[in-house]
């Protein structure tokens, strides 16, 4: 297992640099009339610290948002507000569900044939986003056996990159897709959308062209970053394990989930993590010169 995780993602830390230090809650002491100490500890609680290596600027910008929490989550059980209190824009046709959710979930939703719901992001995913800035979505969705599906279960997608389309093109360009963590052609853009304004969508809508059909979803995210290179298969890993003992599937935002060897909790340890310090650098990466490298000073506080 790696040293260190954040959210199941190797966290690019200094050698030695990682540290923990103790927070006494009600850490009060003082002295009785005879000398005797009295104190009113009532329990500990952890803290960490950490600087990471030299990163190019996106990857570093990735991670400061991750750290801290950006994005939104829907369970899609029983509601559909995000957990940080974004609801679906008005107009939308949908229906809560309680059976056939993925292992793990309590429920999802019930898209009608050739009906929608949508979330506004372009102002709620953090100063300055727009779509093309970058962004990754992840949700489970329940495929129809009409049309040639393998399972009648839900199946994991994710999309990454900083494109926009209209529902109806299958695949769009420059948008990395993947089903159950392999990469392909999936043609999520018959059933998701991403417009120029930044309102995510989904449809009932088929897998094949002019098929409509219900379909459900279950546990959406939207991140306001596209994937860095191999963080793909370690959030899928990530997830699918904290899925299936019942936890939160990534984690509610803005707390984030650390983990790895130097943590001693199995489960990992929720965190709210500050990016205290953000150092920029001039240095050759990747045999180029760099002159906004970035280095990140970290603090994780245990929730």
């Amino acid at each position: 297992m790696p040293h260190l995780t954040v959210n199941g993602v190797t966290f690019p830390g200094e050698a030695n640099s990682f540290a923990e230090s103790p927070e006494f809650i009600g850490d009060v002491t003082g002295r009785s009339q005879s000398g005797a100490l009295v104190e009113s500890r009532t329990t500990r609680k952890r803290r960490w610290s950490v600087r990471s290596v030299f990163l190019q600027a996106a990857e570093a910008e990735a991670w400061r948002t991750m750290l801290e929490g950006g994005g939104h989550q829907w369970s899609l059980s029983g509601n559909a507000i995000s957990s940080k209190g974004v609801g679906p824009q008005a107009g939308g046709t949908f229906s809560f569900a309680t059976m056939g959710a993925p292992a793990g979930n309590l429920g999802c939703i019930s898209v009608g044939a050739g009906a929608s719901v949508a979330w506004n992001l372009a102002s709620v995913m953090g100063p300055g986003w727009t779509p093309t800035s970058g962004y990754t979505v992840a949700v489970y969705r329940q495929n129809s056996t009409t049309l040639g599906d393998t399972a009648t279960g839900f199946f994991r997608y994710l999309v990454t990159g900083s494109v926009t389309w209209t529902v109806g093109t299958p695949n769009p360009g420059s948008l990395t897709q993947y089903q159950d963590g392999t990469s392909g052609s999936f043609a999520v853009g018959r059933w998701l959308e991403m417009s120029s304004a930044g309102v995510l969508s989904l449809f009932g809508e088929g897998d094949a062209a002019g098929a409509n059909f219900a379909h459900n979803y279950a546990m959406l995210t939207a991140l306001p970053f596209a994937l860095p290179s191999g963080w793909q298969s370690s959030l899928v890993s990530f997830t699918d394990t904290r899925r299936l003992a019942g936890l939160p599937w990534i984690s509610q935002t803005p707390r984030v989930v650390l983990g790895g060897d130097a943590i001693p909790d199995a489960n990992g340890v929720s965190v709210c993590a500050r990016v205290t310090v953000l150092e920029q650098r001039n240095v050759v990466l990747g045999g180029a010169h760099r002159n906004n490298a970035r280095v990140l000073t970290v603090d994780f506080i245990e929730v």
